[in-house]
């Protein structure tokens, strides 16, 4: 599952998706097929087809959405675990209130994620 969205690969190769939309990520792309693995990112979802390419739609702010051209042969996906910055933020929070180090997050002050994260 995303952030707020949730993606499902049925066994017949197609894929479902509920939830925020407020990004596309759960406007499955007309015609998808073939679908042998799936992943949701915060605001995005990638599928592996099972000739070996991928297809993301969604939220495209970090080109996560971007195939790489002539990307082929992929065998597996998947979401980050703790790679997204909400997930460090929340990592490094939790960490504090243990009295653990864990590396700080770096954000720009015209980052969307700034105001959010000086509540």
């Amino acid at each position: 599952a995303g952030n707020t969205h949730t993606v499902a690969l049925k066994n017949d190769g197609t894929v479902v998706a509920w939830g925020d939309n407020g990004y596309g990520q759960t406007t499955i792309p007309a015609g998808l097929s073939g679908v042998t693995a799936i992943a949701a990112g915060y605001q995005h979802t990638v599928a592996l087809k099972n000739d070996g390419t991928v297809v993301a739609w969604g939220g495209n702010a970090q080109g996560q959405t971007t195939i790489p051209v002539g990307l082929s042969g992929v065998t597996a996906i998947t979401r980050s675990n703790g790679g997204g910055l909400l997930d460090k933020f929340l990592a490094n929070r939790n960490a504090a209130k243990k009295e653990e180090a864990i590396p700080a997050v770096s954000v720009k002050p015209e980052s969307k994620w700034f105001a959010f994260l000086q509540r």
